[in-house]
């Protein structure tokens, strides 16, 4: 996952293409009205954004565990 500002000044938002073409699997989230530090900037909103792909990456990591014991 990656976190984008639509008013990031740093990494402007153009890059996201490359981003995506490098990592296919990537998903990208723009945000609007924000720059390059959401942590300064919204941190509520980036903890909550930071719990709900953790918990997408247990379930990935548990569903390929399962389908790996499953091929064994």
């Amino acid at each position: 996952a990656a976190l984008w500002g639509d008013h990031d000044a740093l990494v402007p938002r153009s890059h996201i293409e490359a981003l995506q073409f490098a990592l296919p699997q990537t998903h990208v989230e723009v945000w609007q009205d924000m720059g390059h530090h959401p942590q300064r900037e919204r941190p509520a909103l980036l903890a909550r954004y930071i719990e709900r792909h953790a918990a997408r990456a247990r379930r990935a990591a548990h569903s390929t565990r399962r389908t790996v014991l499953r091929a064994a």
